[in-house]
């Protein structure tokens, strides 16, 4: 990793620690509402049976078969009831208060995240950009060698001749096209324009070293159409 990608990380895990807070702010929230959904189900529940001893308490104390006791009971749970109930709405309230705060704040934490990522994206593409640009450029001197053989000692075959077409765009600009392709040809005329391969040393060489061979597989195909001429003759 290069040092300016190194700096650009550094700086997004810093800026970025507001955001994993406001996060965590955002667990915690749904955590207490769930520990608070959980509570109200459970004090439903309580509730009904308060209720219910209530009810029977009621119901003889109406038939003159209650005793104050159970009367002082029944009036000590209903008023614990109440007091829970408020208590629950109340941090129900307040749970919604906080997350209506939270959700006030996504739109700039969101516009924040986008940001950071954006920058270090561009920085961690121009990093790459320039691996890939070195690795295209390997890739061109492969190719400068290649089509150096195929025009000393075999002849270019509709594949390997598409190979010579291929288009390899950058990764910043996918208008652009990183392939050098070893000779231009004329749109209309179809003759070379252009021999780029030969500006390459490796390239050349190649083509030193193999040019007898190619030399020598020429003249013996034209001795041997003077052969079958001399023949037919």
């Amino acid at each position: 990793m290069k040092t300016t990608t190194q700096k650009q990380l550094a700086a997004t895990q810093k800026a970025f620690k507001p955001i994993l807070t406001y996060l965590e702010q955002h667990h915690k929230l749904a955590a207490a509402l769930k520990a608070l959904a959980d509570k109200k189900a459970a004090f439903d529940t309580e509730r009904q049976t308060i209720i219910r001893q209530a009810g029977t308490i009621e119901a003889q104390s109406l038939l003159g078969d209650s005793t104050p006791e159970g009367e002082k009971a029944v009036a000590v749970n209903l008023s614990a009831l109440r007091e829970r109930h408020e208590r629950l709405q109340a941090a129900e309230e307040a749970l919604h208060q906080q997350r209506a705060e939270l959700e006030q704040q996504l739109p700039a934490q969101l516009e924040s995240m986008t940001a950071l990522l954006y920058e270090l994206s561009e920085t961690y593409r121009t990093e790459l950009e320039d691996e890939w640009r070195q690795t295209v450029a390997h890739l061109n001197t492969i190719m400068f060698r290649l089509y150096a053989v195929q025009t000393t000692i075999g002849t270019a075959t509709g594949y390997t001749r598409s190979l010579f077409e291929i288009q390899i765009p950058s990764l910043l600009d996918t208008s652009a096209n990183l392939f050098r392709r070893p000779i231009d040809t004329h749109a209309l005329r179809n003759d070379i324009v252009a021999e780029e391969w030969k500006a390459d040393t490796a390239a050349m060489q190649l083509a030193e070293q193999l040019k007898l061979f190619g030399d020598s597989k020429y003249k013996l195909e034209q001795l041997e159409r003077e052969t079958k001429w001399r023949a037919a003759s």
